[in-house]
């Protein structure tokens, strides 16, 4: 499918794929990289690690080669097409659907019908403004706890109700394939199994949005890494607001 073909499908049905983006070694290193993680966090014993999922907010924070991630080519395009130049890395979180019994351990989240997009008195600001971008480690089947979403969904400007029974599809793939999903159509996850599968969940929207992460302050003690321009530019190096008027006037600097 061409990239433009993509587009398309993304504003007309909310959702489209890019099939084989990542090979079965490359899959299986980013695994053996977040299972490492994962170990760490669960000696600090982490609020990360619940009974239905463990989820790795912002994962190159402990392994920074996983900051590729962030950035790819093809969807570099598309967000280009879709938002503009400037458009921003507003969140990222890997996430294993793997169950857990220990009972030491809170309850799932994520499992209730939600959006990822903007509200404003619970009503959609738009549709068309942010991305949600699903990396595929492990295949998603219907065995292996996959995503749900309703179809069409992202043109309703009203909030799911959290438990309601909906008519939904599940998100499916092989390991390598990355889906794009706008925020916001409505979504949750699919019930925790004993397989692994692990993912990552990158959401993308304008410059102006704000992230949930102050990433500047979370990398500027890694003084020995080279962070390319254009992933600076994705963790909001060059669109953070002044201190104030002294330093500059503007928001957006050159890099």
């Amino acid at each position: 499918m061409s990239l433009n073909k993509n587009i398309q499908e993304l504003k007309k049905n909310g959702i489209t794929f890019l099939t084989n983006q990542l090979s079965e070694r490359k899959c299986n290193q980013i695994k053996n990289k977040l299972n490492k993680i994962l170990k760490k966090l669960k000696l600090k014993k982490s609020h990360n690690i619940m009974q239905g999922s463990q989820f790795i907010p912002n994962a190159f924070r402990h392994d920074i080669s996983l900051m590729d991630l962030i950035y790819n080519k093809k969807l570099d395009k598309i967000f280009k097409t879709l938002l503009d130049e400037h458009y921003i890395l507003i969140d990222s979180t890997a996430i294993n659907r793997k169950k857990d019994t220990s009972k030491r351990l809170k309850k799932d989240t994520g499992t209730s019908w939600h959006t990822d997009a903007a509200y404003l008195k619970n009503k959609r600001i738009k549709k068309g403004i942010m991305y949600l971008v699903i990396y595929m480690f492990e295949d998603f089947t219907k065995n292996t706890s996959s995503t749900l979403f309703i179809p069409k969904s992202f043109l309703k400007e009203n909030k799911p109700k959290r438990y309601y029974n909906y008519k939904s599809r599940t998100i499916l793939g092989k390991k390598g394939t990355i889906a794009i999903l706008d925020a916001a159509m409505w979504h949750r996850s699919g019930k925790s199994s004993d397989n692994s599968r692990w993912s990552m969940f990158n959401l993308y929207g304008p410059w102006f949005h704000k992230p949930y992460y102050n990433y500047y302050e979370m990398l500027k003690d890694k003084t020995n890494i080279n962070i390319p321009k254009k992933i600076k530019k994705l963790l909001h190096f060059n669109s953070m607001p002044p201190k104030n008027d002294d330093i500059r006037t503007t928001i957006m600097t050159k890099l």
